[in-house]
């Protein structure tokens, strides 16, 4: 198990990152799909279709970073790692912001 040690801190200096980049990816995706469809102008609560959908992508994002997070601990890759998760978040709410204050299609 010692040797599974390296790749459990790689992942958690990546992680973080390749969760966002496969939002970006989903997200970005599914906007252009709904604008596509017309989901803009289908209602759902009291927002739009594509707008709740967006939402729901987003909110699995801060989930999965969450639950992802590193553990405490004092060592330099743990606070590399928290670092790396921080920048994480931050990147998501600055690229996704837009999706809920901006018109959508």
């Amino acid at each position: 198990m010692i040797g599974l040690r390296p790749l459990a801190g790689f992942a958690a200096l990546v992680g973080p990152f390749v969760i966002w980049s496969i939002a970006f990816v989903l997200l970005y995706g599914t906007h252009a799909t709904g604008c596509a469809l017309g989901w803009e102008g289908r209602a759902f609560l009291t927002t739009s279709l594509l707008r709740a959908v967006l939402a729901g992508i987003l909110a699995l994002t801060f989930a999965a970073l969450f639950l992802l997070r590193p553990a405490g601990g004092e060592e330099p890759l743990a606070r590399v790692a928290r670092l790396m998760f921080i920048a994480a978040l931050v990147a998501t709410v600055f690229c996704f912001w837009a999706v809920f204050v901006l018109p959508l299609c």
